[in-house]
C-alpha cells in the first residue's frame, strides 16, 4: 500500500510536498525509528482519545513522549481517555491497524498537535502501512498542521522508555 489513498488525496489537495522512506516492516514507533534510521523524536504518531459522548480526537505527538491526557481534557473541557484500536478500523479503512497516519483532519477527526513537532526541521509519519514513513520538511509539516489546536501536550519519557498506543 505504502500510503493510504485518503492521505494521498489530502496531501495533493493542500499541495503538501513529501518523500517516502521505505523500511523493513515494524510493529512500534520506536522499532520504526530504528529500522528507518531516524530519531524517535522526529516520528509523529497519533494517540486517539474519545469521551463519553463517543467523540474522537487525535493528538499528534512525538514517538518518544507521553501524552498528558489531563492537558487535553482541560483544553477541550471534556473527560477523554484512550480509544481502543479496534474502535478505529471503521474510520481508517484504508490503513493497516497500528499504522494510522497522524493527520486526523484528513479523516474528519479533530486534531491537536504537540508543539515539539512544530519546532523540528524534519518530521516523519506513518502513511497507512508498516513499511513506509512519510518525510516532511518543517514548512510542509507546518502547512499540514496549519489552523489546528496546538500546545505542549506531552512530556519526554525518562530513561529511554516510550509510550505506545
Amino acid at each position: 500500500m505504502a500510503m493510504s489513498e485518503t492521505l494521498r488525496q489530502y496531501f495533493a489537495s493542500r499541495h503538501i510536498r513529501y518523500e517516502m522512506k521505505w523500511h523493513p516492516s515494524s510493529a512500534t514507533s520506536y522499532q520504526t525509528a530504528l529500522l528507518a534510521h531516524v530519531s524517535p523524536m522526529q516520528i509523529a504518531k497519533p494517540v486517539i482519545l474519545k469521551n463519553q459522548l463517543q467523540h474522537y480526537v487525535m493528538a499528534v505527538v512525538p514517538a518518544k513522549s507521553k501524552l498528558q491526557v489531563k492537558i487535553i481534557n482541560e483544553m477541550l473541557e471534556h473527560a477523554f481517555h484512550l480509544a481502543k484500536e479496534s474502535e478505529l478500523q471503521a474510520s481508517f479503512r484504508d490503513c493497516e491497524l497500528g499504522a494510522i497516519p497522524p493527520v486526523g483532519q484528513a479523516y474528519h477527526m479533530d486534531t491537536i498537535v504537540d508543539d515539539k513537532l512544530l519546532a523540528l526541521d524534519d518530521v516523519y509519519l506513518e502513511g497507512g502501512d508498516h513499511e513506509v514513513l512519510i518525510h516532511l520538511h518543517k514548512e510542509d509539516f507546518a502547512l499540514l498542521m496549519e489552523g489546528l489546536m496546538h500546545d505542549q501536550i506531552t512530556q519526554l519519557e525518562p530513561y529511554g522508555r516510550f509510550y505506545y498506543h
